[in-house]
This record gives structure tokens, C-alpha cells and sequence, in this order.
């Protein structure tokens, strides 16, 4: 980690959105992070359940509850992938931090309702905040990140068109 003082949590917010690697790297090795990418986690659930407005307060809440799961499925997969098979460096902790902040374009699915496309774009930024997290917190280079990444968000969305749609 470099000497320069850590972000606040609103700087590392429009960091991550903006695919700073800098901000990745600081998030993959800063235990403070993990409130902060858990936080991030939770919201884009919040914000990926509205799309189920509609069917109520019990849809809501298992669509909630399986974007989590995704999220957790993601790191699992990318760790097996990027740690176990391609020898990168990240701890479960790393990954679970910067996929975390990677999610953050997922803010954007509470306009799916009225805003057409608004998914396809969530759903390319995250690959590419992913292939950053990814790159930072296993010390890869672009090709072995932009793999790692492909083989974790693939299932992942398998299951939003399996599960959420």
C-alpha cells in the first residue's frame, strides 16, 4: 500500500465508478473497506429489488436476498478461478471488498423502471469494475482478469436471468 492517506468512503464511491485502480487497490487492502463494500452490496440489492415493486414486499425482499447470494457466488467463483487456478494473490477478504465496490453501477437498476437499457449498461460497467477489482486484488495482468472475471459474472448472470427475471 502506498503512503498516500486512505479515502473517505464517498471518494472511494466515485473512484470505483470511474474504474480508478488506485481506489481498488486501496479497497483490496484495507480492512476498513469491508463495511463499506458490504454496504454497497446491500444498497444495489435494494436498488435491483425494486424492479419487483410491483409484486410486493415479499418478492422485494427475496429478490434482495438473492442479489446478496449472487454477489457472495461471484467472489466464491472468482476466487476459485483467479486464486486457486491462475495463481493470483488476493485473499477471500480482497475479492469479497472489490466485488463489492464493483457492484456499485447496480445503483443505477432502480431507474430500470423508466429508463430502457438502463440493465445492458449496469450489467457491462459491473464487468468492467470487475475486471479492475479483479486485476488489482489478484495482481494480475488485463487478460488473466478479464478471464477470472468472465468465469465468475457468467453464473452470476445466469442466475439474475434464471432467479430474477
Amino acid at each position: 500500500m502506498s503512503d498516500a492517506p486512505e479515502r473517505g468512503f464517498a471518494a472511494r464511491i466515485l473512484g470505483a465508478a470511474m474504474l480508478r485502480s488506485e481506489v481498488y487497490s486501496e479497497v483490496a487492502q484495507g480492512r476498513n473497506a469491508m463495511g463499506q463494500a458490504i454496504l454497497i452490496v446491500v444498497l444495489v440489492s435494494l436498488a435491483a429489488s425494486t424492479q419487483d415493486y410491483g409484486l410486493g414486499v415479499v418478492s422485494m425482499a427475496w429478490v434482495a436476498g438473492v442479489s446478496v447470494l449472487q454477489w457472495l457466488f461471484w467472489v466464491l467463483i472468482t476466487y476459485e478461478v483467479g486464486c486457486d487456478l491462475l495463481g493470483g494473490e488476493a485473499t477471500l477478504g480482497a475479492l469479497m471488498r472489490t466485488l463489492g465496490f464493483a457492484r456499485l453501477p447496480g445503483l443505477l437498476m432502480v431507474l430500470g423502471p423508466v429508463v430502457g437499457g438502463i440493465h445492458f449498461l449496469v450489467h457491462a460497467w459491473t464487468l468492467l469494475a470487475g475486471v479492475v477489482a479483479v486485476r488489482q486484488a489478484c495482481g494480475f495482468g488485463t487478460v488473466r482478469a478479464v478471464v477470472t472475471t468472465l468465469c465468475g459474472i457468467v453464473p452470476y448472470w445466469i442466475i439474475v436471468f434464471l432467479v430474477l427475471n
